[in-house]
């Protein structure tokens, strides 16, 4: 186990992680009550070719499950 804590607190830290973007094709969809939802804006630097955006009101984490 704390191997495994170890390894997602080095990938999630790390700066290089963090400033990588990519160019692929990407479709977001942010629940309106999700605890960590992050804006478009900030989202853009890690996506450069975000072709879909939506704000899904009413749900939160569990999007799937709360309005199927």
């Amino acid at each position: 186990l704390g191997r495994i804590k170890k390894s997602i607190k080095t990938c999630v830290l790390t700066k290089s992680y963090l400033q990588e973007s990519t160019n692929v094709p990407a479709g977001i969809a942010v629940a309106e009550n999700e605890l960590l939802a992050q804006p478009k804006s900030m989202l853009t630097g890690k996506f450069r070719n975000i072709v879909t955006y939506h704000e899904l009101s009413g749900v939160g984490h569990y999007a799937a499950y709360q309005a199927p």
